[in-house]
């Protein structure tokens, strides 16, 4: 019986949890995956910049909205629930970036479940 996506989606999570050490990119991850994206908002018109063809005075009134409500958004929350959060990075990373990321962390094991060994080098043909 062919997975849903949901299914695929929760198997993907687990082998990532499994695979990475780093339990602040894997909290990252899932809330990205999981952030609403509303296709007009500053980071999601900043990353079509060049198609857009938007002046230097765009982008840099784009990345200070940006940084407007992200400061606005920590205000809400408590102290405790800021430290939760864990380390945020200072600069913008995208969804693809930590996919690659996690991808090659993830690669040792993909080839372990594959029946080979976790190291590409160490097989023999």
């Amino acid at each position: 019986m062919p997975m849903n996506p949901q299914m695929m989606m929760r198997n993907m999570m687990e082998m990532m949890w499994q695979a990475s050490n780093d339990s602040n990119m894997m909290r990252l991850c899932k809330s990205m995956m999981s952030a609403p994206l509303f296709l007009d908002s500053p980071a999601i018109i900043l990353a079509q910049a060049e198609s857009l063809g938007l002046s230097e005075e765009q982008k840099q009134k784009l990345f200070d909205i940006e940084n407007e409500a992200r400061q606005k958004a920590r205000s809400v929350l408590t102290a405790e629930q800021t430290k939760s959060m864990g380390e945020i990075p200072d600069e913008p990373v995208a969804i693809m970036e930590m996919c690659q990321q996690m991808c090659a962390e993830m690669a040792p094991m993909m080839r372990m479940m594959m029946g080979g060994q976790g190291d590409p080098q160490a097989r023999k043909p």
